[in-house]
């Protein structure tokens, strides 16, 4: 069962993630930032703080971000894929690499994986 903090963590990462789609980023992030003082270590919302830190181009604060989601979400992908994406953005293969072979490792079945680590 889901609880509520459960519930409005989810319901805020799916807003957040609408306005990042809209190109409203400020209005994304405070949505996130408000749900995180309820749910600090909830990975839909520290996957949706990443991506606006990725958005922003503040690459460090996205890596953090993306970090806590996986080490609160171990079984999570999209913060793997996108830690992947960082590396490859940031020219450091070597670690893009590692983190996209523990996302094809996790997900064997996953193209979007597979594709992210062969084009790395």
């Amino acid at each position: 069962m889901v609880s509520n903090f459960q519930s409005r963590a989810i319901a805020a990462s799916r807003a957040a993630r609408a306005h990042l789609i809209r190109g409203d980023v400020d209005r994304a992030e405070e949505i996130v930032r408000a749900a995180l003082a309820e749910s600090p270590d909830d990975p839909n919302l520290l996957q949706a703080v990443g991506n606006c830190a990725l958005v922003r181009h503040d690459d460090d604060r996205a890596r953090d971000f993306y970090e806590r989601c996986a080490a609160v979400a171990p079984g999570n992908l999209p913060p793997l894929l996108n830690l992947g994406f960082l590396h490859r953005r940031n020219q450091r293969l070597d670690e893009a690499r590692r983190v996209l072979r523990a996302a094809v490792a996790l997900a064997p079945e996953s193209p979007v994986a597979w594709l992210n680590l062969t084009a790395t």
